[in-house]
């Protein structure tokens, strides 16, 4: 079991992510990053036993773990952004959707075609997988199932590991 981690959740927008964290990191100090200070007043409201901060996922801070989903393929440069990452944490934890070209829709219009950016991070992951997630089209008022692609990677931070 994982004792006693600085976990880092950033892009956790109103903290529900977060909060699924503290419930499968029992024992682990788990933090909340977003850039929106609205999203982390609301985190912070929704959620008052969890830590919560205004932060920059281009600007991270050190961790054991450092676990973003659904936040990656926002960036201009999704692989160099990774790339920083792995140098402020032991594990590196990413979830993104897969984003493909001309079935771009809803929050990810304008978001970078995954395999334009996935194959350009340095690191070879340690875990690779992906899933399905069964989510509502708020818009359209339906279920749909979105995909979910997993990578684990080493960091570069020399630290004992905490697993």
């Amino acid at each position: 079991t994982l004792k006693n981690a600085l976990i880092r959740d950033y892009g956790c927008a109103e903290g529900d992510g977060t909060a699924m964290l503290t419930i499968h990191f029992p024992g682990c100090h788990i933090v909340g990053h977003d850039w929106s200070e609205a999203a982390i007043a609301n985190a912070t409201k929704r959620w008052p036993t969890i830590a919560f901060e205004v932060g920059d996922i281009r600007q991270p801070k050190v961790a054991d773990i450092i676990w973003a989903s659904h936040v990656i393929e926002h960036m201009q440069d999704p692989a160099a952004v990774v790339e920083n990452l792995l140098k402020y944490c032991i594990f590196l934890v990413i979830i993104v959707p897969p984003i493909y070209p001309n079935v771009q829709h809803g929050n990810h219009i304008g978001a970078t075609i995954t395999e334009d950016w996935l194959p350009n991070i340095s690191m070879l992951p340690r875990y690779a997988t992906q899933y399905n997630t069964c989510r509502w089209h708020v818009e359209e008022g339906f279920p749909f199932l979105e995909g979910n692609i997993v990578r684990v990677y080493k960091g570069l931070l020399n630290a004992n590991p905490v697993l």
